[in-house]
């Protein structure tokens, strides 16, 4: 599938928030994960995913959970 045709980059969590994985959206499997122990149950993010572009699944996967921890923080200090 070329780029721009509407495939996600997916972000899993498991059921506590304490887990994270990537998956693109229609595939069966997770491309990085935290725990492989893990049952993850809910997206939590998305992104554009482009099919020219090579990932480093590790590295993109522990980026996107350091930013999405942050911006979570913040939202929440937004809340108080």
């Amino acid at each position: 599938m070329a780029a721009g045709t509407g495939r996600l980059l997916e972000l899993w969590t498991d059921e506590h928030g304490e887990h994270f994985a990537i998956k693109i959206s229609g595939d069966a499997d997770f491309k990085a994960a935290t725990s492989r122990y893990v049952k993850y149950v809910r997206i939590v993010d998305t992104g554009l995913y482009l099919a020219d572009q090579t990932y480093q699944w590790k590295y993109t996967l522990e980026q996107w959970v350091k930013n999405y921890k942050k911006d979570q923080q913040e939202s929440d200090g937004d809340r108080q």
